[in-house]
């Protein structure tokens, strides 16, 4: 995920991306930038600072589209696109987990499975199989979830290219 935009620029005045960064820890001189520099020569509240991998604020884009100066409404199709990539990129980073996950539990469970299948150990088999079960339902949800919500992700990417063109 190293290549994904993390955060970047915007000129809240027409929704021009001007700077954007794949380092999350390059967000904080962005914001010293639009503060210190550009907002400055400006006026307050010409450019904001977006970023993707953030809980509150700059990181919704309804805050962000509240923020907008311009009514125009395809101006921040651009965010929103990469807003998506982000997504995408976040959902098939985590999917792996889930897979590498889902593949860890197998091989444990059947290592452990092979320790009691000689004769007389069926009881014990059948506890190690029994805990092991719910662990790799609970791995296949979330691949499944991961790929489910993938799909959508890719949808609306597929989509919002499209119309960008």
């Amino acid at each position: 995920m190293n290549n994904e935009i993390v955060a970047g620029i915007l000129d809240t005045r027409t929704g021009e991306v001007i700077e954007t960064t794949n380092n999350a820890s390059a967000k904080t001189r962005l914001f010293l930038r639009v503060r210190d520099e550009l907002n400055v020569e400006h006026g307050a509240g010409a450019f904001m600072v977006f970023e993707f991998n953030s809980m509150g604020g700059s990181g919704n884009l309804n805050y962000v589209r509240r923020n907008m100066q311009t009514t125009e409404q395809s101006a921040l199709k651009h965010v929103e696109l990469l807003k998506v990539r982000y997504n995408v990129a976040n959902t098939r980073q985590s999917l792996d987990c889930a897979k590498s996950a889902l593949n860890l539990t197998k091989r444990v469970r059947d290592e452990c499975l092979a320790l009691y299948s000689g004769d007389g150990n069926a009881d014990k088999w059948d506890l190690v199989n029994d805990t092991f079960s719910t662990a790799l339902d609970e791995c296949q949800d979330n691949v499944e979830l991961l790929n489910s919500q993938l799909t959508r992700q890719l949808k609306r990417l597929s989509n919002l290219e499209s119309n960008n063109q």
